[in-house]
């Protein structure tokens, strides 16, 4: 016999939330009957999924197992059911793609190509590198988008750019050419906040103080370029660190950086994923740029 999918989708609710009614009132059912079926749930188990505590629920060890199982089983379920609708209507699969902050549109652009090019439709979701994993992880992504090094785990990666980062500033101070980390003395950094991309964030500031430059940071909030245009040219003061690609505004003057940290963005997909339609988006990705992978570890 195997798993009933909405007692999972049930179960999950509960396992998530510690509490029958908060879990009810998500699900839109009666409180008596969802106890019921998490009863019945454990009785198919043959354990106990739920302990109460003075604190409220808590999950045995048997139910973090089965949480886990229902996330992948509802995950699966759900994919395999709009690849079917998919099919019978004649359209292209959609393919979820996390995407960060820090991904340039002319990498989005190669994606997009790739995926016309095998039949599939990249829709494109936000979500931060710090996020993705887990998210690709439980099957609420199918691709994601991150800038290296990135914990890899029971992810597999594609790294599609690699380019050096270089200086970016207003005008009213001029960079100089030639620019090495001491030249930077006493100017401040432009930066985002770490659960952005941690990986990211840390080996950036960690090649920058290796090579003499340890700045105060300021965090940007906002993901909107006029905002960065307006910190950056009303502070003679603050630079960024962003590959050339990605300077191209006319208030603003870029320099490539002696020794300067690598901007890496990776493809990531869940190890094991071996649905066709993902199969064939990164498979055409890696014929064009040669990419490396890795299946634990960290890349980069």
């Amino acid at each position: 016999m195997g798993w009933d999918l909405r007692r999972l989708r049930y179960f999950q609710a509960v396992a998530e939330e510690l509490h029958f009614g908060r879990a009810a009132r998500r699900l839109h059912i009666a409180q008596p009957s969802l106890s019921q079926q998490i009863k019945a749930l454990e009785k198919e188990v043959g354990a106990s999924l739920l302990e109460r505590t003075s604190r409220g629920l808590r999950l045995t060890p048997a139910g973090v197992a089965t949480l886990d199982a229902a996330r992948d089983l509802l995950a699966r379920s759900e994919r395999t059911l709009r690849d079917i609708r998919d099919l019978a209507a004649g359209s292209r699969p959609a393919l979820r793609i996390g995407l960060s902050n820090g991904i340039g549109p002319d990498l989005l652009g190669r994606v997009r190509a790739a995926a016309d090019a095998v039949g599939v439709e990249a829709a494109f979701h936000d979500a931060t590198c710090g996020e993705q994993p887990e998210l690709l992880s439980r099957g609420e992504l199918d691709l994601g988008l991150l800038l290296e090094p990135v914990e890899v785990g029971e992810l597999r990666l594609l790294r599609l750019a690699d380019e050096p980062l270089g200086v970016i500033g207003g005008r009213r101070r001029p960079l100089p050419d030639g620019l090495s980390a001491g030249d930077l003395a006493g100017r401040r950094l432009l930066w985002f906040d770490r659960e952005e991309a941690p990986g990211y964030h840390d080996h950036v500031l960690e090649t920058c103080a290796a090579a003499g430059w340890r700045p105060e940071v300021q965090v940007c909030h906002s993901r909107r370029l006029s905002a960065v245009v307006h910190l950056l040219t009303a502070d003679p003061d603050l630079v960024s660190l962003v590959p050339a690609a990605k300077a191209t505004h006319p208030e603003l003057v870029w320099r490539p950086l002696a020794g300067a940290p690598r901007h890496r963005v990776a493809l990531a997909w869940r190890d094991g994923d071996g649905r066709e339609a993902v199969a064939r988006l990164h498979a055409e990705l890696a014929s064009h740029v040669g990419g490396r992978t890795a299946e634990d570890g960290r890349i980069g």
